[in-house]
């Protein structure tokens, strides 16, 4: 198993995670997408991460090949409720629905402000 391709998955996973904690909102209008390209979906680009350090810890599963498991699926999961939880911590205020988007959290402060 090359260990550069398994980096790039745990890469790849992070980054959907952060576009779906943060860019990625689906929008409809009378039942049909308003979100139909890329310049409407928006999606992170390399501009959009932070610097990533991925720290591979083997743990050999006995059902997979030469004892390799799934990678590219768990690192998705982690990042939109860190995201979350960071802003929690940050800010002092819970947010419930994805994706953040800068605007959201501009209009919670104001929301808090105004009470």
């Amino acid at each position: 198993i090359n260990p550069l391709c398994v980096e790039g998955q745990i890469e790849g996973g992070v980054t959907q995670g952060i576009g779906y904690g943060m860019m990625e909102k689906f929008e409809l209008r009378n039942g049909l997408g308003t979100t139909d390209t890329y310049h409407t979906y928006m999606i992170p680009t390399a501009m959009d991460l932070p610097k990533l350090e991925t720290i591979i810890v083997e743990a050999p599963n006995e059902l997979g090949p030469f004892g390799a498991k799934g990678i590219g699926e768990p690192p998705v999961t982690a990042a939109a409720p860190a995201i979350r939880n960071a802003l929690l911590d940050a800010i002092g205020i819970p947010f419930y629905r994805l994706p953040i988007t800068p605007i959201d959290v501009l209009d919670a402060i104001k929301r808090r402000e105004d009470c």
